[in-house]
């Protein structure tokens, strides 16, 4: 036989040769020698697990994501929205946040930048410095004598505080 008539590829025994040799686990591999994941000339193959849709009543509710869809006054439609709002969520999740906080801490944001639209990025970078604010009014509000529009205690007031004009 010839050199060229051997390295001649041959269709019909190249796949049962690959899974041969995969079963031994690979090329000099230690393995289980005959044993392959399918008989020679199987033509079965690897089944993929049926991909189930959840509907939004089974899925397990993200605290987060519903307080800031509430907050933010709309929630995520396209895939990149959806998966950015599922990394902002996952953060303030893992951070303790509670529908309460959020909540607060979109009112603060929308109370000092009126016109200004909150996003789910800014929520979630900026959520423990909007809270300290958003829980420093709330003490302030506690206290008496202090005033609900500048924050100011002791009758004072700040230059731009509306009850003041």
């Amino acid at each position: 036989m010839s050199p060229s008539e051997q390295l001649e590829f041959q269709p019909e025994t190249f796949l049962d040769n690959v899974v041969s040799i995969m079963g031994r686990g690979g090329f000099g591999g230690e393995g289980s020698l005959g044993q392959t994941p399918f008989p020679p000339g199987s033509t079965e193959s690897v089944a993929k697990p049926q991909e189930q849709e959840q509907s939004s009543t089974d899925r397990k509710r993200n605290i987060a994501w519903d307080a800031a869809e509430e907050a933010l006054g709309y929630g995520p439609k396209t895939d990149s929205e959806k998966a950015l709002w599922g990394k902002m969520t996952g953060s303030l999740n893992r951070a303790g946040a509670t529908a309460d906080q959020i909540s607060a801490v979109a009112e603060w944001y929308h109370r000092h930048w009126p016109g200004i639209d909150l996003t789910i990025t800014a929520l979630e970078k900026w959520f423990s410095h909007f809270l300290a604010k958003a829980e420093k009014r709330a003490t302030a509000k506690a206290n008496s004598n202090v005033c609900p529009s500048c924050e100011m205690g002791g009758g004072l007031h700040a230059a731009d505080c509306e009850t003041v004009k």
